[in-house]
């Protein structure tokens, strides 16, 4: 796949001794491959581009560990590339899908977040400046309630009753409903 004048054992050992040479024709070569990859995945540059650093940090933890490892077979080194960037690209796209599903839920489930079709939970930021409003304590109670955590599981972190923390969390939808409608009438 790359004609760099080099064998693949001798591309792995330049990535491990961190040859700049090395590492920008590797870059350039697993770019194209990314970029396939991403590509037909939706992603948008940006992402790939974390992708590509990511990609990077795994190739360098533990002083290159994950090459010093591999058993580097010429035909063999670029499928690898490939499978490992495939992966990459599947945990980010699932992780993004995980993030919607769970806002979502969140939204349809308690229903404080919507107002006709403006919706907080699909504004992050207009939900997080509404949040950082609330005092410290309802501010742990509410991101922990968005994350999934039970009722009974969030009583047991903050050392409260089960029935304060459903109180709260009811005064909390509320009071966070009324400044959802305040800055939806704002727009």
């Amino acid at each position: 796949m790359l004609d760099c004048g080099r064998t693949v054992r001798e591309l792995v050992d330049g990535l491990i001794a961190r040859d700049d040479a090395v590492w920008r024709v590797f870059l350039q070569e697993a770019g194209r491959i990314l970029q396939g990859v991403g590509g037909r995945a939706g992603l948008d540059e940006d992402e790939i581009e974390d992708i590509s650093q990511l990609f990077v940090l795994k190739l360098l933890d533990g002083d290159c560990r994950i090459l010093r490892s591999l058993e580097v077979k010429e035909k063999g080194f670029w499928a690898w590339v490939k499978v490992v960037l495939s992966h990459l690209v599947i945990d980010h796209v699932r992780g993004v899908s995980l993030r919607k599903e769970v806002e979502s839920k969140y939204a349809r489930e308690r229903g404080a977040f919507s107002r006709g079709s403006y919706s907080f939970v699909e504004d992050r930021l207009t939900l997080e400046k509404a949040v950082g409003e609330l005092e410290p304590l309802d501010q742990m109670i509410f991101w922990l309630d968005y994350n999934d955590l039970k009722d009974s599981e969030i009583a047991k972190l903050t050392g409260m009753s089960e029935a304060a923390v459903q109180q709260r969390l009811s005064r909390l939808r509320r009071k966070l409903g009324k400044v959802a409608e305040g800055w939806g009438s704002e727009r």
